[in-house]
């Protein structure tokens, strides 16, 4: 249900060295500007995740390799609190790849 003028967050926890083609700051910001024209997207990184979460239609979040589980639940739990949707890198790509991958990805768990 994205549209114009929407805004998107994509998330990530750590402050790692960013390559020509990052996941998270090229890859995904790409698909989003082919596929969702005046979609806004910024970025968060690091350990803070204080920006005004309810101004967002859509979280999208590393996998949280570099904190532990704690810390990504309370994420979590501050997304469902405003009611903001939060998905992962992973579940983002094979979604935009198509219906048939997103079911080939989530089929282990049932979903």
């Amino acid at each position: 249900t994205l549209k114009e003028g929407d805004k998107i967050l994509i998330t990530e926890a750590c402050n790692h060295s960013r390559i020509a083609e990052d996941i998270g700051t090229v890859q995904i910001p790409n698909y989003i500007s082919e596929k969702y024209k005046g979609v806004i997207v910024e970025h968060s990184f690091g350990r803070e995740f204080d920006k005004d979460l309810e101004n967002y239609k859509l979280i999208i979040h590393c996998g949280g390799c570099m904190v532990d589980n704690q810390k990504m639940l309370a994420r979590i739990r501050d997304l469902e609190s405003v009611g903001v949707p939060v998905t992962n890198y992973g579940i983002f790509l094979s979604y935009i790849q198509g219906k048939d991958v997103l079911r080939r990805v989530l089929e282990p768990f049932n979903l």
